[in-house]
């Protein structure tokens, strides 16, 4: 699954193609109407994406809570991301200071209607792991008990072809020995999964 495009509302249709298409360098696909004669037309980002952008929308006040967060943007190459950020910068957007992450690094912008925007340059592979949040959300939390029982499972198998073997070798014992090493309640938490 991968999202195929991205709906935006503007009450400025020329300014969002001006930013888009003529700062950021983005290319216009399509233009057509709604049913109700409204413009919607769609810019390409990228990777098979693209902004479906519809025009006579009315958009909130200042402090209204928006409905997207960020759209992020990935650039491929350090130049593109140096590009975009000095671009930006010279039609007078306001942008954040450039942030190094994990993964690489990053900046934000708003667009004109408000939508705010990243940029990302992504230079190290991202670190897949349900374990980022010390107090995860039920859903998350059943995932990894749901984990975390599988690894004990494994580790039961592990326990029993080790300690059930007629003939134990050394470095079967030794690999027994460092499965239950100062864990008495590993241990017995084995030895009740046994049982059931």
């Amino acid at each position: 699954m991968y999202i195929d495009h991205v709906g935006i509302n503007t009450n400025d249709m020329e300014a969002t193609l001006q930013f888009y298409c003529g700062i950021l360098g983005m290319r216009l696909v399509r233009t057509t109407r709604t049913p109700d004669g409204r413009r919607h037309y769609n810019v390409e980002i990228g990777g098979g994406s693209a902004f479906a952008v519809f025009d006579g929308a009315e958009l909130p006040t200042a402090g209204e809570r928006q409905h997207v967060n960020h759209l992020a943007l990935p650039v491929d190459t350090l130049e593109q991301f140096d590009a975009a950020y000095q671009r930006l910068k010279h039609h007078g957007v306001a942008v954040t200071e450039m942030i190094e992450r994990g993964y690489g690094k990053t900046f934000y912008f708003h667009d004109p209607n408000g939508i705010r925007l990243q940029i990302e340059l992504k230079t190290k592979q991202d670190a897949d792991s349900l374990e980022g949040d010390p107090d995860p959300v039920p859903y998350v939390r059943a995932l990894l008990q749901s984990a975390y029982a599988a690894g004990i499972r494994r580790g039961l198998e592990q326990w029993e072809s080790l300690t059930d073997a007629p003939a134990r070798s050394r470095s079967s014992l030794r690999t027994a020995r460092a499965l239950n090493s100062g864990q008495r309640s590993s241990g017995t938490l084995l030895c009740r999964l046994r049982t059931l």
